[in-house]
């Protein structure tokens, strides 16, 4: 199954779980952020560069939030 990661501001987290069910119900399987990752975590960057670097597609959601 082809791995997507949709990256999104928080104001977007509509938006982007729409994109994700979406995608999901076509048998896509997408990255979803693990509750215990906080972005304060020392782990954080390295984690979402993994990810990012072993995925198919990035989608991003760009919003005036996002630009912001």
């Amino acid at each position: 199954m082809t791995q997507i990661f949709v990256s999104h501001a928080s104001n977007d987290a509509e938006c982007a779980e729409q994109i994700r069910q979406g995608l999901e119900a076509k048998g896509y399987s997408i990255w979803r952020e693990p509750a215990s990752l906080s972005l304060e975590s020392i782990l954080y960057p390295r984690t979402i560069e993994n990810v990012i670097l072993s995925s198919a597609a990035v989608i991003l959601v760009w919003s005036s939030s996002a630009a912001q």
